[in-house]
């Protein structure tokens, strides 16, 4: 199984796809998009960008990160935006999306839905034998994670 995990924004996306065989993970690719120019144009490069990197690695599944509640309403707006373009590239090439609030996230892999970023990357760097240079990617690969984990039904932490 090879899952695309992301963690949307408009001005940083997060992306990290992780191979999973058995009880072991790969890390495959990882990296963050950052568009440039008026809302209307990142929205545009986020979409071509993510499209590439999903044409280009085949994932057979995107897990994507939740919008959590307590943003402000144009933040959450903006989110939605993002996630859409996103979900659109990942359908439009064939994958299964599955959504993730960042509390399960963070409860899957760290054992309680209050985990800090920091906390989330120490498990995610554990799990995958390096460490990912940003929370960006961290986040995107702790969504792959979990998804890997719901999908074979059990809670690798225990492992």
């Amino acid at each position: 199984m090879t899952v695309l995990g992301v963690d949307p924004g408009s001005n940083s996306t997060g992306y990290c796809i992780i191979e999973s065989q058995g009880g072991s993970y790969r890390l495959v690719s990882h990296g963050i998009i950052k568009p440039k120019g008026s809302y209307p144009e990142r929205l545009k490069e986020l979409y071509n960008a993510f499209y590439k990197v999903v044409d280009n690695f085949s994932p057979s599944a995107l897990a994507v990160e939740g919008i959590f509640h307590g943003r402000n309403f144009k933040t959450a707006l903006k989110l939605g935006e993002v996630r859409g373009i996103l979900i659109l590239a990942a359908v439009q090439k064939g994958l299964e999306v599955f959504e993730y609030p960042p509390s399960q996230v963070k409860e899957n892999l760290v054992g309680y839905g209050s985990a800090t970023k920091e906390q989330v990357r120490y498990i995610v760097s554990q799990m995958l034998g390096k460490s990912l240079p940003s929370l960006d990617e961290s986040d995107a690969a702790a969504v792959a994670l979990c998804h890997i984990m719901r999908e074979k039904g059990f809670d690798d932490r225990k492992a």
